[in-house]
């Protein structure tokens, strides 16, 4: 599962084996801190120190409950959006991001095509979803994000920009953190070579620590059988290692990268 928000706040609650008082379905524990954070001030006196279950029954105004204690969505500091399937679908509470947020981002932004590159562009690295989500937990909005970002990958607009991209080389910058909160090497050679290069390479970078990353090139897989993380991080161009365990510098990039377009060239026209 890929994650975004850093290091775990919170241990999973004890399970509370509860049906909801309004409708019978089996709920979800979640923390108090998390209940604390969403009930609207005028209740949250009640609230008390006590774990709940979660309400997942989205036609049922019960939000959360305890054997004694009940919150409706009249009664939530924020839109409980599972609760509201006619408005937008939500898929970060904390940056307040919509389903539509993250496909608008994707139509207009072609470094944005994967889970990393989605949540390092909204910063979901900040993210607190231990107050924000009604889930509560670490990465609540880890599931939805991806599945938003798979949903904009099928988004014909979407499908067009990458169609009309296809022939430039394709930049992959493999790495691993440590973990999802760890900071990468590569921000700045990404950066520089988006901004050099604009249209004439399309350059992403993976954190295999972070899972979502696209097939490996079999040349890097052979390199880490033989060396594991020591050949990390790896620069490859349309799918040939360049450099391993280190990333080159600015100027040796570019040149790797114009060496694969006058190879592609050259094939074009038959040289």
């Amino acid at each position: 599962m890929a994650t975004c928000c850093g290091p775990a706040r919170v241990s999973a609650p004890k399970r509370l084996e509860l049906a909801c008082p309004q409708c019978g379905d089996k709920g979800r524990t979640v923390n108090n801190v998390t209940v604390a954070s969403l009930v609207a001030a005028a209740r949250n006196d009640e609230v008390g120190a006590d774990d709940y279950n979660l309400c997942l029954r989205p036609d049922c105004e019960i939000v959360y409950y305890t054997a004694d204690r009940r919150f409706r969505t009249g009664d939530m500091a924020v839109r409980i959006a599972f609760k509201d399937p006619a408005g937008p679908v939500t898929v970060c509470y904390c940056h307040r991001l919509s389903e539509d947020d993250v496909i608008h981002e994707m139509r207009t932004n072609v470094a944005a095509r994967s889970f990393e590159e989605v949540s390092d562009i909204f910063g979901m690295k900040d993210c607190s979803c231990e107050r924000h989500h009604p889930f509560g937990g670490n990465c609540a909005c880890a599931t939805a994000v991806a599945r938003a970002v798979k949903k904009g990958l099928a988004d014909p607009a979407v499908i067009q920009i990458d169609r009309s991209r296809a022939s430039i080389p394709r930049v992959h910058i493999f790495e691993q953190t440590e973990g999802c909160c760890g900071s990468s090497g590569s921000n700045d050679l990404v950066g520089f070579l988006r901004k050099k290069l604009a249209d004439r390479a399309d350059v992403r970078t993976f954190d295999l620590a972070r899972g979502g990353s696209p097939p490996v090139p079999t040349a890097l897989v052979t390199l880490m059988a033989e060396r594991g993380a020591a050949c990390l991080p790896a620069f490859t161009v349309d799918g040939a290692v360049m450099t391993s365990g280190t990333l080159p510098n600015f100027m040796q990039a570019i040149a790797f990268i114009n060496g694969s377009a006058t190879a592609k060239g050259n094939r074009a026209h038959g040289d």
